[in-house]
């Protein structure tokens, strides 16, 4: 079968990271839609939870997403948003909080006139 006895039978627990740092983070830009996005943690798809920073240009839009089993929280760093769930629309400043059922089409824009900047931590892993 490939293990021994000892290492089929031996509860040590493997050591999970628990704290990262820049080095770890990946990001991605997108010039077209204007944001830059940042996977704070490596294995975020393997978790249940996505924590990502979005920093949106001027003019900045996420992609849009359908319906779906994800929950969605977002803290405002920096700006103002506007999120599009369904036919309703939300507008956050910064400071502010939005927790959401992913449940309809929903998108992100910016609604600044500059820089906007949140944490957005989903799960179902689907950024």
């Amino acid at each position: 079968m490939g293990t021994t006895p000892k290492e089929f039978f031996d509860d040590t627990i493997k050591e999970e990271k628990i704290v990262y740092n820049e080095e770890d983070q990946t990001s991605y830009i997108d010039v077209e839609k204007k944001y830059e996005i940042r996977w704070l943690i490596p294995t975020s798809n393997e978790k249940e939870m996505e924590p990502v920073i979005i920093t949106f240009q001027e003019g900045g839009e996420y992609k849009e997403f359908e319906p779906s089993l994800a929950e969605t929280f977002i803290y405002v760093l920096k700006g103002r948003i506007r999120v599009v769930l369904g036919e309703e629309e939300y507008i956050a400043s910064e400071g502010n909080s939005i927790y959401y059922e992913a449940s309809s089409n929903h998108q992100i824009f910016n609604a600044n006139e500059g820089e906007t900047q949140l944490l957005l931590v989903a799960t179902e892993s689907y950024l």
